[in-house]
C-alpha cells in the first residue's frame, strides 16, 4: 500500500466538511478505503499524524520569520 493516497486526505482533513458541501465525493473512495480496512487506517493515521506535525513546525517557523517562512539569507 502507498502512501499517495493518504496525503490528500490527511491535507484537506481540517477542511473536509466544507469541501463535500460542494462537492459530495471528494476522496470519498479513500475514506470508504480507510473505514474498510485496518491497514488503510493505520496507514492514513500515520500519515495524518505526520501532517499535523508539519502544521506544527511550519506555523513556528512562519512566527519566528513574519508571514512566511522563508530561509534567510547568507
Amino acid at each position: 500500500m502507498q502512501w499517495r493516497g493518504f496525503f490528500p486526505a490527511a491535507k484537506f482533513g481540517p477542511i473536509l466538511d466544507a469541501i463535500r458541501e460542494k462537492n459530495p465525493g471528494f476522496l470519498i473512495k479513500t475514506a470508504e478505503l480507510v473505514n474498510r480496512f485496518s491497514a488503510a487506517a493505520q496507514r492514513y493515521e500515520t500519515v495524518l499524524k505526520s501532517m499535523e506535525a508539519r502544521r506544527g513546525s511550519l506555523s513556528g517557523r512562519q512566527e519566528a520569520h513574519g508571514q512566511y517562512a522563508y530561509p534567510a539569507k547568507p
